[in-house]
């Protein structure tokens, strides 16, 4: 296969990092996925019953929001992004921060993340169809957010991976 190589610029590059689901994906994976530009390997497993049916969750373009801590800081287009991507920015320099974070549960009993989707929402199991998705290859998160939670979330982030405050800024 032919590669072309592009200039991107940081901005663009950490819009896509924070859509990275592990670690094992390349970077022309996850503009494929985002793009759905699937290959002929792909179209072939899906014709045979391969893949399961139905389509991938797409980030939804909702702004410009970014989470700003004393030194960091993670920018994207959607409340979802933007914590998927605080979460990972974090977890590279402080191991066992998923773990710990698993540990904590809202004032509904909900996780931020967890080992398997049905343990994000114990409560209204209902919401693991829309609202969880996959952080990386063994993590899941909550995605079911409004700008209010994103901002607690955030708040629990901050203070559990030692970085104290994480503002939650949305820009025009």
């Amino acid at each position: 296969m032919r590669m072309t190589t592009i200039e991107i610029d940081l901005d663009v590059y950490k819009g896509i990092e924070a859509r990275r689901i592990s670690f094992d994906e390349s970077h022309n994976d996850i503009l494929r996925r985002d793009y759905g530009v699937h290959g002929i390997a792909h179209r072939a497993a899906a014709q045979i019953g391969a893949l399961p049916i139905g389509r991938a969750k797409q980030s939804r373009r909702s702004g410009n929001y970014a989470a700003a801590w004393l030194g960091g800081d993670v920018r994207a287009t959607s409340l979802k992004s933007l914590l998927k991507g605080t979460i990972l920015e974090l977890a590279k320099s402080r191991p066992g921060f998923i773990d710990e974070l698993s540990k904590h549960r809202t004032s509904r009993g909900r996780r931020i993340v967890a080992r398997k989707a049905e343990e994000l929402y114990p409560n209204n199991p209902q919401l693991v169809e829309h609202g969880a998705e996959q952080l990386d290859s063994r993590w899941w998160y909550d995605t079911n957010v409004s700008t209010g939670q994103c901002s607690k979330y955030l708040a629990v982030i901050g203070e559990l991976s030692g970085v104290g405050n994480i503002a939650l800024e949305k820009h025009s």
